[in-house]
């Protein structure tokens, strides 16, 4: 039986057939609760709509409206929008999740966003402090109100004991972080493997290194 190593934090949604999956989460995600959170939060039932772009958001953002006591009935009345369906069904355990971008990168929400009207609409984009700036490019180009907040900060984390890649047979990058943590612990990218990446955006930060 292969032996596949998952760098990501989740490995429910992955599935190898005739696989043994082998977890080693890389990154650590790591929550903010300053008080420029604390003040976006606050704001909560002035969004009209609310981004996601990663399952850790959701996660977050909702243990964060847990811990700030913020009741999720402020989000009935708002439009989520969300990045990919694994992303849509992490929402959908909180709440409502009004649109799905099937595209999963920012460039993806850029296009849904395209479609729709956006005339008075204020949006609110919880976000990774590593997460790219194609989103607020776009809002800032169109004039459109927002406010975006970095709620979490990803970071390396070598656990022990640290896998033997000579049993590895493939192993997934979920993340262009998770690449560069990979890098950190192993310091090579073992070209005798199989390199599976989760999405373009990882797909192109693997070959710009190999």
């Amino acid at each position: 039986m292969k032996k596949v190593l998952y760098l990501g934090t989740d490995p429910s949604y992955y599935k190898a057939k005739g696989a043994q999956i082998i977890h080693y989460p890389v990154i650590q995600i790591v929550p903010r609760m300053d008080s420029y959170v604390k003040a976006a939060y606050s704001k909560l039932s002035n969004y009209t709509h609310l981004l996601f772009t990663s399952k850790n958001t959701v996660q977050v953002f909702f243990q964060q409206l847990n811990d700030l006591g913020i009741s999720k009935n402020l989000l009935e009345p708002i439009t989520i929008i969300a990045i990919g369906q694994v992303t849509a069904s992490y929402v959908k355990k909180y709440a409502h999740c009004s649109f799905v971008a099937e595209k999963e990168t920012q460039e993806g929400i850029v296009a849904f966003l395209r479609t729709q009207s956006l005339e008075k609409t204020h949006f609110f984009f919880p976000r990774s402090s590593l997460s790219r700036n194609v989103i607020m490019d776009f809002f800032q180009k169109s004039n459109i109100s927002f406010q975006d907040c970095f709620i979490y900060d990803t970071v390396v984390q070598k656990n022990q004991p640290i896998p033997d890649l000579e049993d590895i047979d493939e192993i997934i990058f979920t993340s262009p972080s998770t690449i560069k943590a990979f890098l950190e612990i192993f310091s090579a990218i073992p070209l005798d493997k199989k390199l599976i990446t989760m999405g373009p955006i990882t797909q192109k930060a693997l070959s710009e290194i190999i």
